[in-house]
């Protein structure tokens, strides 16, 4: 039966992939930028985000790291200490997510909850899912990414931002928008597969 998740069902699979282990970690910085927002409302296609946004989940499932990295804005990957230091991490990860028996099986691109304009950027919140797949069960989890594109929505790179909050945004981003609230990262679900 659906339920939320506890440590006790397996506490490896809490890693989740990248999202305790790599990028919440290139998050935790001091500093504290302030940005004036800009409220003039922001209309654009979505579907490069989206289409974007798809294909860096699709090469995590893929462990297709190169490409995922493609997708990952250059702060990130300079605060995991460069390309190569970053690929290793995400090889190491999936390493020992599979040593808890667990495997990432699907990611899904949600809702795009908002766009903003933040200086000469656009700033905009995605909604997220991924499941996880292990001989106790499945374990599917919602979350957000921020996108960002310098050139008015035309290509996107993007930050998991589970481990974000406005003032760690603010210190990533001068120009951050604080009118881009984002949510709380709900529970994760484990859902047990029948006994044989």
């Amino acid at each position: 039966m659906p339920g939320k998740f506890e440590s006790s069902n397996n506490p490896l699979i809490i890693t989740m992939y990248l999202r305790s282990t790599l990028l919440s970690l290139a998050l935790v910085i001091g500093g504290f930028l302030n940005a004036p927002a800009q409220t003039a409302p922001v209309t654009i296609d979505i579907t490069p985000l989206r289409v974007q946004a798809t294909k860096m989940g699709q090469a995590l499932v893929a462990k297709d790291f190169k490409t995922f990295i493609k997708y990952t804005h250059p702060i990130v990957i300079k605060k995991m200490g460069g390309q190569a230091k970053m690929l290793k991490t995400l090889e190491e990860g999936v390493k020992n997510t599979a040593l808890g028996g667990y495997i990432m099986v699907g990611f899904n691109v949600g809702n795009v909850l908002k766009v903003v304009r933040a200086g000469n950027e656009l700033h905009a919140l995605v909604v997220d899912n991924t499941v996880m797949d292990g001989e106790l069960g499945t374990l599917s989890s919602t979350s957000y990414l921020l996108a960002i594109s310098k050139d008015n929505g035309k290509n996107w790179l993007f930050v998991d931002a589970s481990a974000l909050t406005d003032q760690k945004a603010k210190a990533l981003f001068p120009n951050y928008n604080p009118e881009l609230k984002i949510p709380k990262k709900p529970e994760p679900v484990f859902k047990r597969k029948p006994k044989k």
